[in-house]
């Protein structure tokens, strides 16, 4: 059987509704696309597809194991990169820019009169950051693959992005209501490790689309 385009179409309409994470539907795809040619030209292309998923993977339950494993896999690789590129601000030459980023951050808040309020309006630009990078990130994905299927590593890039969003609103919102007077050195040390955070959430999107531009 050689596939034409309406039996591609419904090859990738079938796997997309079987399938979550883009990277499972794309092996799958591949593979099934190139065992269809193995197989006879009298056979439907839903029972083709059955047939291949059945005796090539082990059935639909198996897909969904391969789906959680593909998964761990996205986690595991993505708190890796994360924490590797965060390691590199204690290397030479990320070393300097680590040390340039505390001495200009804290000079320059040295020079202000901030108050609790004032601290998080400071705090908003790069929770506005991450916001935008999350965003981007998912329509960047669909301009670059022309398909906006959800990755096995959306979940968690958004996670680790949000995860000091979060905390900030977990000490805001009781800041507020108890009028809690701000302590200047954890105040300083809190907007630097965000705005490293911010970098390396940046450094990170774009790891990500390096990767996935060469494997294309």
């Amino acid at each position: 059987m050689i596939p034409s385009q309406q039996q591609k179409q419904i090859l990738r309409d079938s796997l997309r509704k079987m399938l979550n994470y883009r990277e499972t539907y794309e092996e799958v795809y591949d593979h099934i696309l190139s065992a269809l040619t193995n197989e006879p030209d009298n056979i439907t292309m839903n029972d083709a597809i059955s047939k291949l998923i059945r005796t090539d993977f082990g059935g639909y339950k198996r897909l969904k194991r391969m789906e959680k494993t593909i998964k761990r896999t996205a986690i595991k690789d993505t708190v890796k990169q994360y924490l590797n590129l965060v390691a590199d601000y204690f290397k030479i030459p990320f070393l300097f820019y680590t040390i340039a980023l505390i001495v200009t951050a804290c000079y320059f808040i040295s020079l202000l009169k901030i108050n609790t309020f004032a601290w998080h309006v400071l705090f908003l630009g790069p929770l506005i950051v991450v916001g935008i990078i999350i965003h981007a990130r998912y329509i960047k994905t669909g301009y670059v693959l022309g398909d906006s299927k959800q990755s096995a590593r959306d979940r968690i890039f958004r996670n680790i992005a949000l995860f000091p969003v979060r905390m900030y609103a977990i000490f805001y919102f009781p800041a507020i209501f108890y009028q809690w007077n701000y302590n200047p050195l954890i105040a300083n040390i809190a907007f630097i490790v965000f705005n490293m955070h911010v970098i390396t959430i940046i450094r990170l999107y774009n790891y990500e689309f390096k990767k996935l531009i060469v494997s294309q």
